[in-house]
């Protein structure tokens, strides 16, 4: 809830061996060549010969023969076959948006997005994403994760244009489609994953979820000033806290504040599902009302905390946008 950018429930990641292979400047897949060097292929990045092993134990792959292995993986096919198969339909399933995880808040389920028009890789300000779907008047940016995901400099852009944005690991999808022996990735399953499919998308950013996170932040959170205890010694470093976490994370051994709960900024608030940002915040006499100087302090709803999350979760469905999913599956089962 707290980092957007972060992906909570990526599971662990399936390695694939080289599946596609160079055949009379053509490109294969491991299912469409005979077994062994009679495959007649080279590999598509550093040309070398290759053998097509289909095993009976491990998954289909190539591998070179009497050469160093490249570490190609036929990233850029995979890449480019996805865009290839998105851009044929005329809508998008969206994995559900959830504020949380444990327990489990959702924002709004899975929906079906109907596509107006698609562009792929058109510049969009700073940035160039794989896929830009528009959609009732609107946008959404899909990314394709092969060999990389989006890194945080291109998540800051995306915040920066407040476009919806979804990520798509299309190297997990090929992954459990060969531990189930389908080589091919032009079969049904492969799309259906893809177009339709929820396990591999992933929200990176959403604009509901940031609108929700502002009326939260604006109208429900207490501010903590943020403290510094400097060290005395050099081998460790100044502490920078926030007193009376709501939720105790710490607890004071000793001093002045002796049994009262405090938190660490890095370790515990800028992971924790309650913290909403921080800035400046005006300090003022609590009798005069004069300011007095500025101090940086956090946005916090620690205090709203329940065995459930009922407070958030109420606050959150009376203020979220309702979505006609009825009106979105008409739009499903139709191609461009």
């Amino acid at each position: 809830m707290g980092c957007t950018y972060v992906v909570l429930n990526a599971e662990k990641r399936m390695d694939i061996k080289l599946p596609y292979g160079l055949q009379n400047e053509k490109i294969v897949s491991i299912g469409e060549v005979d077994n062994g060097l009679s495959c007649n292929c080279i590999c598509p990045n550093c040309k070398s010969k290759l053998i097509a092993r289909h095993g009976s134990q491990r998954e289909h792959h190539f591998a070179h023969y009497k050469s160093d292995d490249c570490g190609w993986r036929g990233e850029s096919v995979i890449h480019k076959l996805s865009k290839e198969v998105l851009s044929k339909y005329k809508y998008f399933k969206a994995p559900s948006l959830y504020w949380s995880y444990k327990p489990e808040i959702i924002i709004y389920g899975e929906t079906i997005i109907p596509i107006d028009n698609i562009k792929l890789e058109k510049r969009l300000d700073k940035i160039i994403p794989d896929i830009i779907i528009k959609s009732r008047g609107k946008e959404l940016i899909v990314e394709i994760k092969v060999s990389h995901g989006i890194d945080r400099i291109k998540y800051q852009k995306i915040k920066q244009l407040n476009i919806p944005t979804i990520e798509i690991d299309a190297r997990e999808i090929v992954a459990s489609l060969f531990l189930k022996k389908d080589y091919y990735l032009k079969s049904k399953d492969f799309e259906d994953a893809l177009v339709e499919g929820i396990e591999k998308k992933y929200w990176i950013y959403n604009t509901e979820k940031e609108r929700l996170k502002k009326i939260l932040k604006e109208k429900h959170s207490e501010r903590l000033t943020i403290k510094i205890l400097k060290s005395n010694s050099w081998e460790f470093s100044d502490l920078v806290y926030v007193d009376y976490c709501p939720i105790n994370k710490r607890t004071w051994k000793s001093g002045i504040g002796e049994g009262e709960s405090y938190a660490k900024l890095e370790d515990d608030c800028y992971r924790c599902n309650y913290y909403l940002g921080k800035d400046w915040m005006e300090l003022k006499g609590v009798k005069t009302g004069i300011s007095f100087g500025k101090q940086e302090a956090i946005y916090c709803i620690g205090h709203l905390a329940t065995k459930n999350e009922y407070k958030i979760s109420g606050i959150i469905y009376r203020n979220q946008k309702k979505i006609d999913y009825n009106r979105n599956e008409s739009t499903k089962h139709n191609k461009l």
